[in-house]
């Protein structure tokens, strides 16, 4: 399965992680973290929206976007990110790790890239 470079992710103050894909940003809070590392559970995504108001103030909006679960090996996080059409992402285990500890200020997230993966709703690779 090919995979490509596009995006990042980083620690947020507080403990959750922030995926930084092109222009959006997705959030998995502290808790949810700890669900996803620790006891290998489905955890949400949520996307982080800015809009203005009528009243042109400015206003965060969170919406769920996605589920992160670990690989069937454990060793990678797999994020599923989108409505219709289902974006697939990954990352490696320690280099989330790394990033929720502070030795690494940012790690960067694949996309995979694939023509015949079945959608299960199970982690794939």
């Amino acid at each position: 399965m090919p995979f490509q470079i596009a995006g990042s992710i980083s620690a947020q103050q507080g403990g959750s992680l922030v995926l930084h894909i092109g222009m959006d940003r997705y959030i998995i809070h502290r808790k949810d973290l700890r669900n996803l590392l620790f006891l290998g559970n489905r955890v949400g995504i949520i996307n982080l929206r800015e809009q203005a108001t009528i009243h042109g103030e400015r206003r965060e909006e969170r919406i769920l976007s996605g589920w992160a679960s670990p690989s069937l090996t454990g060793r990678a996080i797999l994020f599923e990110i989108g409505g219709p059409f289902i974006r697939k992402y990954s990352i490696p285990r320690r280099d989330i790790e790394q990033v929720v500890k502070g030795t690494a200020r940012r790690a960067h997230l694949s996309r995979i890239i694939h023509g015949d993966t079945v959608h299960t709703g199970l982690a794939e690779i």
